[in-house]
């Protein structure tokens, strides 16, 4: 279980790295972290704060609810992975 938590964990801060620790669609993850190590280098290196603040709040804004609809969907599967579906999962399955 804290496999789990710690894969949830850790796609919330890298999308896809998660996956890889719970072996749930290898390619995917290696895709999902390359896209996101080019988002964050737009985010940080790119000048956009500076030259389009609306724009840069926005894409920040996006970037956190990927990360956080990642790091929900992670755990979720590692769960079913490990086969601990049960009541817990369903509550926060947003996939309904």
């Amino acid at each position: 279980m804290a496999k789990v938590v710690i894969a949830g964990l850790l796609n919330w801060f890298l999308p896809g790295l998660g996956y890889l620790i719970i072996g749930h669609k290898p390619l995917l993850a290696i895709g999902t972290i390359l896209g996101m190590i080019g988002l964050t280098w737009v985010e940080q290196f790119s000048g956009l704060e500076q030259a389009l603040p609306d724009a840069f709040k926005a894409m920040f804004a996006s970037v956190l609810l990927i990360n956080t609809m990642f790091a929900i969907d992670c755990y979720q599967e590692g769960r079913k992975k490990m086969g601990q579906g049960g009541a817990a999962a369903a509550q926060v399955n947003l996939r309904s």
